[in-house]
């Protein structure tokens, strides 16, 4: 995302996330901070949150953990 906005010339972005977009979105302004002017991230459980279920019910909602599944599930 940061070179493809460098390529069109553009240092300093506003940049939104939605659902897993958002956390492509804060880890942009994470590795690179002072570039984006903006940050809306929409739709996204906190990380902290996300990780505080224990595995077994994780591995129940394969939609949030999908390549935490078992092999071959995540391959079928």
């Amino acid at each position: 995302m940061i070179e493809a906005m460098e390529q069109l010339g553009h240092v300093h972005f506003g940049l939104a996330g939605h659902d897993r977009g958002g956390r492509v979105a804060y880890r942009s302004r994470s590795n690179h901070p002072g570039r984006l002017s903006r940050l809306a991230v929409l739709d996204i459980l906190p990380t902290y949150d996300y990780w505080r279920m224990d595995r077994l019910y994780a591995l129940k909602i394969y939609h949030w953990t999908f390549l935490a599944q078992p092999f071959p599930l995540p391959k079928r």
